[in-house]
């Protein structure tokens, strides 16, 4: 069903069946000045069986294109939606693994940072809709490819500091010490470390 509907939905189908369309609607609806003064009386006299066809088949096609395009955009803003939905959820119940690694933007102060997406705690935020990957200029390291990533907006949106765990109310040295301390695993690596520097 989905070649269908992309194949209705290609410009180059879409734009003479709108041709057709336009032509047989003015030929069978328009006033009969308009149609005579366009010579196209005879025409229509000696062909209005295969005009008011193509006006049905044209018309079907039509409906059917933007039925199509309707039910695809409606899809698309369903799944965004729930992606949303999804990621919020996840940042009210993140894990210490989770809660280190989307730490990461705000103690670099930075919108990207570059991690390994085959990092499970990683690659668990980017699916449901915390992360997302910024470009495509990935690297290969020890720790497999690491790419650009950042906090969706659903995400940094309702993102705040007792959320992730800094301390708020015990903001003593020991307690911000060991909340900066707790790093995700793959901040050691040699090659997170080169590439911060870079």
């Amino acid at each position: 069903m989905e070649w269908v509907i992309r194949f209705l939905q290609s410009p180059l189908l879409t734009r003479p069946i709108v041709g057709i369309w336009m032509t047989t609607t003015v030929v069978l609806f328009a006033p009969v000045e308009v149609v005579s003064r366009l010579r196209l009386t005879e025409f229509s006299s000696q062909w209005g069986q295969g005009i008011g066809l193509a006006f049905l088949v044209s018309s079907g096609l039509l409906l059917a294109t933007i039925g199509g395009s309707s039910a695809a955009g409606i899809r698309r803003w369903y799944a965004k939606n729930r992606l949303k939905s999804a990621a919020r959820q996840r940042m009210r119940s993140l894990d210490v693994n989770e809660c280190a690694v989307v730490r990461e933007f705000f103690l670099r102060g930075q919108n990207t940072v570059r991690m390994p997406i085959h990092d499970s705690t990683v690659s668990g935020l980017l699916a449901v809709g915390v992360l997302k990957v910024v470009g495509n200029s990935g690297v290969m390291s020890v720790d497999g490819p690491m790419y650009p990533l950042a906090l969706t907006a659903a995400a940094k949106g309702i993102a705040t500091l007792e959320m992730l765990g800094f301390p708020v109310e015990d903001a003593s040295v020991e307690r911000v010490t060991e909340v900066v301390g707790d790093r995700p695993a793959f901040v050691d690596s040699p090659d997170f470390s080169r590439m911060l520097r870079g």
